[in-house]
């Protein structure tokens, strides 16, 4: 589907592929916001995509529309994504004086 460039067919497998159903809210909604950021920069390959679609086929598509190398796209997704993380561990972390 990738080399195919079936964009729907990608959102439908990522889609299919979330856990739960906080996963599948998180993915959905963090990928509406990503595609509505995105949207102020013209590219094309956004308006192949499915009106909702996983946050990481978002990211890949637009990446890919605006030329960015798969490395560097699949870098920042990576690096964003453990960020993520370790911030959330660092917040259940027992934080204060001792």
């Amino acid at each position: 589907a990738r080399q195919a460039g079936d964009l729907a067919e990608i959102a439908a497998l990522a889609e299919a592929l979330v856990g739960s159903r906080e996963r599948h809210a998180e993915t959905m909604l963090q990928g509406a916001a990503f595609l509505k950021a995105a949207s102020a920069w013209p590219c094309q390959v956004l308006d192949r995509l499915p009106a909702e679609c996983a946050y990481c086929v978002a990211v890949g598509a637009t990446a890919g529309g605006n030329a960015i190398a798969l490395q560097d796209a699949l870098s920042a997704f990576l690096q964003a994504f453990f960020s993520n993380l370790v911030q959330a561990a660092i917040r259940l972390g027992v934080v204060g004086q001792s």
